[in-house]
């Protein structure tokens, strides 16, 4: 579980004040960020174990995403999807792979570490100490010296309000992991009333302007209501990235409608969980990946549409005080004139010396030789009712010599 204190409050950033015993009040100004992941791949390398030769196997496969001020973001997928992987990279504690993390448009830097953190999904704790004693060890390994024993206390005591530890603060750690405090999968081992007071707690912070990144394994259908944002992973790569709360609905429109009283959740991993790459179900995975990148391409054309159009009401983009009802009779009056002079209606040969020129920028004229071209040259032979008419031309080329339209301003015509 990774936590990022990020931007949401007008002032952007989150303050955090530690009561001293003096009275006086330790404020911590922090600045929230927006975490941003793109097209983010990583690989390693493992022994075939059949052929005992080192492969490369692709962990996270082009995954890009972000996550936002104020909201609980929950990765989800079946086992070996690459969940974890991809929250070691998105919290800065792995820098081999291929991609880009940003934290409030710029790259992820050691700077950024100081204002994150990242909880394993093993335990770390000391299961002699008690939560009071281990926070109390922890700050003095995180705090440094140039805080004394009375500014870390304090700090100690807020950590312990801010997470809902009071009551068991002087608890001996022991079986702590079944009681709530893991980090990656914080839900693992906890039985539902547990697991919905984690998740409850995670919501409380993220409400102040933080934003959590979790991965979750089976959650039930009351904790699937509490998530803000979903990402699911199949095979390390993304199958939904969206609102948790219109997953149905995406699932539903690809044919695969969840049933009534059925967990969500449960009904989504089966749908990405593939056991055999030759089966149905690889197929099915391969089908609702390329259904989610579809989806993304589209949702990006959307958007450049609308900035397009949007552009139209900014001052970037001035616009003329012509009425929409106008603009179609200019375009036909300004037109008209270059109409006589296209070659339809006047050969070239006969338009007077000085309206020559007018015939040179008239665009009807290059639009009727390119179409006049494009037809005559398929025509071989044009054939003669009767002996006794005169045909002027008797293949398309010869119609195309007779107004000039073959070999005259060519150049012209591409240009136009």
């Amino acid at each position: 579980m990774a936590s990022f204190e990020l931007n949401k409050s007008p002032q952007g950033h989150v303050i955090v004040s530690t009561q001293m015993e003096t009275g006086e009040h330790l404020l911590v100004d922090v600045p929230k960020m927006i975490l941003e992941w793109k097209h983010v791949t990583r690989s390693v390398q493992i022994k075939n174990a059949n052929t005992k030769e080192m492969e490369t196997k692709v962990i996270l496969n082009d995954v890009s995403g972000t996550a936002l001020p104020g909201e609980l973001v929950v990765i989800m997928g079946p086992s070996g999807a690459g969940k974890s992987s991809l929250l070691v990279v998105i919290s800065g504690r792995q820098r081999d792979f291929k991609g880009s993390v940003y934290v409030n448009g710029s790259k992820w830097n050691k700077s950024t570490n100081k204002k994150a953190s990242y909880v394993m999904q093993d335990d770390i704790f000391y299961s002699t100490l008690t939560v009071r004693e281990h926070l109390t060890f922890q700050a003095e390994l995180q705090m440094g010296k140039q805080f004394n024993v009375k500014q870390r206390e304090p700090r100690v005591n807020y950590v312990i309000e801010e997470l809902g530890l009071t009551k068991c603060q002087g608890t001996q750690i022991g079986g702590v992991r079944l009681r709530g405090i893991s980090g990656d999968e914080p839900a693992s081992g906890l039985d539902s009333y547990m697991t919905e007071s984690v998740l409850n707690q995670l919501q409380a912070l993220e409400r102040k302007g933080r934003t959590m990144v979790a991965t979750i394994h089976q959650p039930s259908s009351e904790l699937f209501d509490l998530f803000d944002r979903l990402y699911l992973l199949s095979d390390g790569q993304p199958v939904y990235n969206g609102k948790a709360s219109e997953t149905v609905e995406f699932f539903s429109s690809l044919g695969y409608k969840c049933p009534t009283y059925t967990n969500p959740t449960d009904y989504f991993t089966r749908q990405i969980i593939v056991l055999d790459k030759n089966s149905e179900a690889a197929d099915r995975v391969k089908h609702l990946i390329e259904c989610w990148r579809s989806k993304v391409a589209a949702m990006k054309a959307k958007w450049a549409i609308r900035v397009k159009f949007r552009l139209h009401n900014t001052r970037i983009c001035p616009r003329t005080p012509i009425s929409p009802d106008i603009t179609p009779i200019l375009g036909i009056l300004l037109l008209l004139p270059a109409v006589p002079f296209g070659g339809l209606f006047l050969s070239i040969n006969d338009i007077p010396d000085y309206f020559v020129w007018f015939a040179c920028i008239s665009p009807v004229k290059y639009a009727f030789r390119g179409m006049s071209r494009a037809f005559w040259t398929t025509v071989q032979t044009i054939q003669c009712d009767s002996a006794n008419e005169i045909c002027v031309a008797h293949t398309g080329t010869e119609v195309l010599k007779y107004p000039q339209l073959m070999t005259e301003a060519w150049d012209m015509m591409l240009l136009t």
